[in-house]
């Protein structure tokens, strides 16, 4: 499987779409990971109010969903391309963007596959909720200056809340409503105001920002892919490396107790960071596989 989509990224890059916004090429540790389980390329991540964590694993085609005791359950088996970012439902529906795809993928609780929204979506990368259940998508766009930040209705309205973007990975959304994004090509994150209005949150101290979370106080944490570290925004714009290490790190996302998930991509780990910066592996998976 990882072959086949490496040729079909070889493929995808020879007509000019981007293998992922900025998809480092890596020598990699074989597939090395949390005890018990095993990631392919892990992408996107997202975790439910109970500590139940979901990763996208982009060369194994399948969203992964690990239960607090270690459970694992493989989602979308047979049903998605090229999947990246993820986002959740309080009532743990997933929502998965299949770039490969250029759709939309509803996961229920039972498993069942669906497609919610392709047309008008060329590289679909990052995904985000609303609170009034509405889709935010980052997409990456066929080259620079063509991506793009879209509102997916509950009715199915694919609303433009922002063009001329530079391969957008990622998205991310605050209590107020602003929405986060970062501007991947330009080491930007940028933020949309309810007005429409984009203006830069922060830059200069980024090299190919990818994943994108905002914690309950507003903080906005960020994936800063080439620089192998995971940073922070405060209110003021202060900038701040919380952990370091990583290997390309791409997800991110940040529970209600304000531990932060990491997809440490380049070495096929998913870590987590404490409050107080220090750096973990999930704990071991101990719990059977299964698919739905």
């Amino acid at each position: 499987m990882f072959l086949a989509n490496t040729l079909l990224a070889a493929a995808w890059l020879s007509v000019g779409l981007p293998h992922g916004p900025t998809r480092p090429v890596v020598a990699r540790a074989p597939h090395c990971t949390l005890p018990g389980e095993k990631f392919g390329y892990p992408d996107g991540v997202a975790v439910a109010p109970d500590g139940t964590v979901y990763v996208v694993d982009t060369d194994s085609t399948i969203l992964k969903k690990i239960s607090p005791t270690g459970e694992v359950t493989r989602l979308g088996a047979g049903s998605l391309v090229y999947p990246t970012g993820v986002a959740l439902a309080p009532d743990g529906t997933a929502y998965v963007a299949d770039a490969g795809n250029h759709s939309i993928v509803r996961i229920g609780l039972g498993g069942e596959v669906s497609r919610l929204a392709s047309r008008g979506l060329v590289y679909p990368a990052g995904l985000a909720l609303g609170a009034d259940g509405a889709l935010y998508i980052a997409d990456a766009g066929r080259e620079p200056g063509s991506g793009a930040v879209f509102r997916l209705s509950l009715t199915g309205r694919l609303q433009s809340l922002a063009t001329g973007l530079h391969k957008p990975s990622s998205v991310a959304l605050a209590t107020d409503g602003t929405v986060y994004v970062t501007d991947t090509e330009i080491n930007s994150i940028i933020k949309i105001n309810s007005l429409g209005e984009v203006s830069p949150v922060a830059g200069g101290e980024f090299n190919k920002p990818r994943g994108l979370a905002v914690g309950a106080n507003g903080a906005v944490y960020v994936a800063d892919t080439y620089n192998n570290r995971v940073q922070r925004i405060d209110a003021a714009g202060t900038v701040t490396t919380i952990a370091s290490g990583f290997n390309y790190p791409s997800g991110i996302a940040i529970d209600r107790a304000g531990v932060v998930y990491v997809t440490d991509t380049g070495n096929g780990m998913l870590k987590k960071i404490n409050p107080t910066g220090v750096v973990m592996l999930l704990p071991e998976l101990v719990g059977a596989t299964r698919r739905p």
